[in-house]
């Protein structure tokens, strides 16, 4: 039975990303008579005006940011973490890699640990660890994951590394979801209609992030072999959608950089602006070449062919946890692949039904406490 009185504060990255974006539709449609709170910039107030329990609050406003740098001074927590805690009684930090070793990772932990101790329960949900290299990172989160209700890692390997009673592994949130997708598109985008068709999820290496460090591979290369795939799909009879998934992360900068330097005869751009419709392109799909870890999640859960382009530990680990034995394309040794080979070496995921049921499994923590709460 639901409190519909309850109120969730769901802390994590809402840039119109649309793997983070997929994690609200999904708590959001799971717990649909709960009202759920996230903090945005300005620019992405009006991105999730559709979600109906779903309340939208911005954090770069001036007197927030003027409170909030007043509440450090007193070595309290954020004036608006305590706005949050004043709303909702539960905070849930929900997403992939929010615990990356950023260069202000003190004053993100610090914020983080004031935070969670505002709310009544703490749920981490969905999430990964690192990447990290300072000893002192991880022995500030295993202080950290010790003081939340429950922690859902999504890879084991984070797992391993906080070997607690509160926390626990299953799979991706993502795989499970079909069961919360019916398609609102009221008919179908033109270039579905054309098939077979690929897509290609592309970053940005020129955007800098710690899981972006490389040392063998330049945006340069990455392109080129991009392009080189896309003429071979081409060739193969295939359409070619180039799909960003977060344009803060300069994905539509890169997509415009590879169709530039190039004359293609079949290809065209997607940039994610709506959930329902970037999944429909996805689900529609022939072949997914993914460097966005979702788009890997996504032609798997949908049945596709997928070459994973594995550009961070976080992909790494959960083709190594899924045991995939198709084709998987170093991007730090991309340009030793052969673009041939790697279309026809493309395979599917076996036993996806198992990953869809396993990823329930990230919410069974906070459901153990809404059913004693």
């Amino acid at each position: 039975m639901q409190n519909n009185d309850l109120s969730i504060f769901l802390y994590g990255a809402w840039k119109n990303n649309l793997g983070d974006d997929l994690f609200l539709k999904v708590i959001t449609q799971r717990y649909p008579n709960y009202t759920f709170h996230v903090l945005v910039n300005k620019k992405y107030i009006n991105v999730y005006s559709d979600i109906n329990n779903l309340v939208v609050h911005t954090k770069n406003g001036r007197f927030t940011r003027m409170m909030n740098a007043l509440f450090r001074l007193l070595n309290m927590p954020d004036y608006i973490f305590l706005k949050m805690s004043k709303i909702a009684s539960v905070v849930i930090l929900l997403g992939g890699s929010l615990y990356q070793q950023e260069s202000n990772w003190k004053k993100l932990y610090s914020g983080r640990l004031k935070m969670i101790g505002l709310f009544k329960a703490s749920f981490a949900i969905g999430n990964n660890f690192g990447p990290s290299s300072d000893p002192e990172f991880l022995n500030c989160y295993k202080i950290f994951f010790r003081k939340l209700t429950d922690v859902c890692f999504r890879d084991r390997q984070s797992q391993m590394l906080f070997p607690y009673d509160n926390v626990r592994t299953a799979s991706d949130i993502v795989f499970g979801i079909d069961s919360y997708y019916t398609s609102k598109v009221a008919q179908i985008i033109d270039v579905l209609a054309e098939k077979p068709y690929a897509v290609v999820s592309v970053i940005d290496l020129f955007y800098k992030s710690v899981s972006r460090n490389y040392q063998k591979v330049t945006a340069d290369i990455y392109e080129s072999w991009i392009s080189d795939l896309i003429l071979q799909l081409e060739h193969r009879g295939y359409h070619v959608i180039l799909m960003g998934f977060c344009t803060a992360e300069g994905d539509d900068i890169a997509i415009d950089r590879i169709i530039g330097k190039n004359s293609f005869n079949n290809t065209i751009k997607i940039i994610h602006r709506n959930i329902d419709e970037s999944l429909l392109v996805l689900k529609e799909a022939d072949l997914v070449v993914a460097t966005r870890f979702h788009a890997m999640i996504l032609g798997w859960t949908f049945g596709k062919k997928v070459v994973p382009i594995v550009y961070g530990n976080k992909m790494k680990q959960v083709i190594h946890d899924t045991s995939f034995d198709g084709c998987c394309v170093n991007i730090e040794e991309i340009d030793q692949y052969d673009p041939s080979y790697v279309i026809d070496h493309a395979k599917k995921l076996r036993d996806i039904s198992s990953f869809a049921d396993d990823s329930e499994n990230q919410f069974y923590g906070f459901d153990q406490w809404l059913a004693c709460n």
